[in-house]
């Protein structure tokens, strides 16, 4: 009961900003937050890494194979100070940090694993003939991807009503997103052709691995509005809906590379240009907000669900699509603390 009452914790998101303290609502105050993330990935090229191919006599069978991201665990650590003069504004500052990975297996014993990366394709043919690289009966891929973020806020917080405050904030967002794409193939054949239909095991090598490798940092303006509904306000607290649409349009720098390595020993390298140019992401948050003060200390306890996109992101080049210019999903939550001090 208790550990389900954790994970149902954790499974929310929220982007914080400072209210006014309770107990001296015109003093300048101090805030720190944290929140825990718990999130889960996804590439729009995560679902073709490889693909198993089972003839018959009358249908083929063609299954493609994905990389399922785990839910894991991260942070958000920040601090702020807000200014209550007649025109208030406040300021925040804050870290994102988030690692995940992706991993899948196969193994057949008849049929066939053809990969999706480029490197496969030269492997036993350097001269690129044919339609295909070497398949396999065994395959496997780890997916690694580490997300830290920087951002620098400044914002306004305007009272429109007795049930709605909005807080309008511009900014400058840093980031670093690194990916990293380990597979590993083992019992390779040569690629079947009308000339040669009769599954032929390879005896030059008996495994390979390619790693290809995805690093983007960036920087650039960020932009959005934060929305705070008073639902409920008894005495020293209040119960709040909260909500966050926000954006930022990065210039951004792709560092890419792919080789292919097998035990003959025999190593292919794909060169993929760097690359710099835009790197635009938006992000969205709904959740629920409690305000109560102990002392000089004003807590803020949030719970909501926020998702994010990143367009563009996945950049190097594959044998079966050509070259990816595809969207990075990150979905899930964050349970938030926020202190204000006078």
């Amino acid at each position: 009961m208790k550990k389900g009452f954790f994970l149902l914790l954790l499974c929310a998101a929220s982007q914080v900003f400072g209210v006014p303290n309770t107990s001296n609502p015109t003093n300048n105050t101090t805030f720190v937050f944290l929140d825990l993330l718990m999130w889960q990935v996804r590439e729009v090229s995560d679902d073709n890494w490889a693909q198993i191919l089972q003839p018959s006599e009358v249908n083929e069978h063609i299954q493609f194979l994905d990389v399922p991201f785990k839910w894991d665990p991260g942070f958000r650590l920040g601090i702020g100070y807000n200014n209550k003069t007649e025109n208030p504004w406040n300021i925040q500052l804050y870290f994102t940090g988030y690692k995940t990975k992706g991993t899948n297996q196969a193994r057949i014993n008849s049929g066939e694993i053809h990969s999706a990366f480029a490197g496969n394709f030269y492997a036993n043919n350097l001269a690129g003939d044919g339609i295909s690289g070497p398949y396999y009966h065994q395959a496997g891929i780890q997916w690694n991807l580490l997300y830290n973020t920087l951002d620098l806020e400044v914002g306004r917080t305007v009272t429109i009503n007795s049930l709605l405050n909005l807080r309008p904030f511009a900014g400058l967002k840093a980031a670093i997103i690194n990916q990293n794409i380990n597979t590993s193939w083992q019992e390779p054949y040569k690629p079947t052709t009308n000339a040669n239909p009769t599954p032929t095991r390879i005896t030059t090598f008996s495994s390979a691995t390619e790693q290809m490798t995805n690093n983007f940092k960036g920087l650039g303006p960020s932009f959005g509005l934060d929305s705070t509904w008073h639902l409920f306000e008894p005495a020293h607290h209040q119960l709040n809906l909260v909500g966050t649409v926000s954006g930022a349009f990065l210039w951004g720098h792709w560092a890419l590379a792919d080789v292919y390595y097998d035990n003959t020993p025999v190593s292919i390298s794909i060169i993929n240009d760097s690359l710099s140019t835009a790197a635009p992401m938006a992000k969205g948050y709904l959740g629920m907000e409690w305000v109560g003060a102990i002392n000089k200390t004003q807590w803020n306890i949030r719970l909501g669900y926020e998702g994010q996109v990143w367009f563009n992101q996945l950049r190097y080049y594959t044998f079966d699509m050509g070259k990816t210019n595809d969207s990075l999903y990150l979905q899930g939550g964050v349970f938030d603390f926020l202190f204000t001090f006078d």
